[in-house]
């Protein structure tokens, strides 16, 4: 029997999906972010996801500074892939739908 359990650094990767989703569909929020400049849209989206990706290492690590040196390549890889994601999320899933 396989074990099909999401590590960490997947749900870091996917929560790029989930962010490009809230900011476009959620009631609220969706207003808010289009009401924001178009320079600023890409920031938000980089800083909400380098958040997770902060709070995914503080959780997992705590004040273990050794777990921090040997978790850091693999929270920046996730990142990179959470951006990939979000953006993808956008070009494919909200901004053909949203002209």
């Amino acid at each position: 029997m396989e074990n099909n359990s999401w590590t960490a650094d997947g749900i870091v990767a996917i929560s790029g999906f989930v962010v490009s989703l809230v900011f476009a569909y959620f009631p609220g929020i969706e207003a808010w972010f289009n009401g924001l400049d178009a320079k600023k849209k890409p920031l938000v989206n980089l800083f909400t996801i380098f958040g997770i990706v902060v709070i995914r290492l503080a959780l997992m690590c705590k004040i273990d500074t050794a777990c921090y040196e040997s978790q850091y390549q693999i929270a920046f890889a996730a990142f990179i892939a959470a951006l990939v994601i979000n953006q993808t999320t956008f070009q494919f899933g909200v901004k053909q739908f949203k002209k």
